[in-house]
């Protein structure tokens, strides 16, 4: 489960000397993604609340023609990524209202589009952190 390699990455010092590793919400997904939905605009109930979801703030291309379908600028400096679906920390449905949901959002860079689906599918994942310059 993720929440288990999660779990690995923060322990003790840390990976990389780091123990804040989440996964990221579905606008740093899509920051990376080329494809049809980096600009989409129909993902709604997000949680948690993700302002940045649709956008397409570094401009990538709608139309991904090799596979993975992935930022060139980001894979030279964060390494390789697979031809498949990553799972965000965005969650889809929240039913019955009040509950937790049982659908997230992941972002598939063999197409480059963004779809839900319910928690329990395997899909990989990508951990990612906030940090300040230098840090």
């Amino acid at each position: 489960a993720y929440t288990d390699f999660l779990a690995a990455l923060n322990a003790g010092e840390g990976f990389a000397g780091h123990s804040n590793w989440r996964l990221p919400v579905i606008s740093e997904l899509q920051s990376i993604l080329i494809g049809p939905d980096v600009e989409s605009a129909e993902l709604l109930n997000t949680e948690p609340t993700d302002t940045a979801m649709g956008t397409n703030p570094t401009a990538q291309l709608v139309v991904c023609e090799t596979s993975p379908c992935i930022d060139p600028g980001f894979a030279a400096v964060a390494g390789p990524t697979a031809s498949s679906s990553y799972w965000s920390a965005s969650s889809s449905d929240p039913s019955p209202p009040g509950s937790p949901s049982s659908y997230a959002w992941l972002a598939h860079f063999n197409s480059g589009i963004v779809f839900d689906n319910i928690k329990t599918h395997e899909s990989s994942v990508r951990a990612v952190r906030t940090s300040s310059c230098g840090s």
